[in-house]
């Protein structure tokens, strides 16, 4: 989808509109790993999967998956749980590096 959207609107996507694009579409797509995952218990185990259960993940991946806030403000504040290198490992990448892809096979 993310990647599909770079292509058509690629050309008119600027550097500092991509970034802050990028920042928010990161912080949706933490909302909708925290939604998806319904009970807390299961928030918090595959939140502390995700850092092969190190113990001082432990704590911030309990903050997150027990606390009462909705989910947009747990999703602004799961960032140093759900980093950007565990979301690229899971397959999302920057709108940056989409665009970069795009423009490389342009020129091929």
């Amino acid at each position: 989808m993310l990647r599909g959207w770079v292509n058509y609107y690629g050309s008119a996507i600027s550097k500092s509109y991509g970034a802050s694009e990028d920042g928010w579409i990161r912080r949706r797509i933490r909302q909708i790993y925290l939604k998806q995952w319904k009970r807390n218990w299961t928030r918090f185990v595959k939140l502390w999967g995700m850092h092969d259960n190190k113990p001082e993940m432990e704590y911030r991946c309990a903050e997150i998956a027990f606390s009462h806030e909705t989910y947009w403000a747990r999703a602004k504040t799961s960032n140093h749980v759900l980093t950007n290198n565990i979301l690229y490992k899971e397959g999302w990448q920057t709108i940056a590096a989409l665009k970069r892809n795009t423009e490389s096979a342009v020129l091929i």
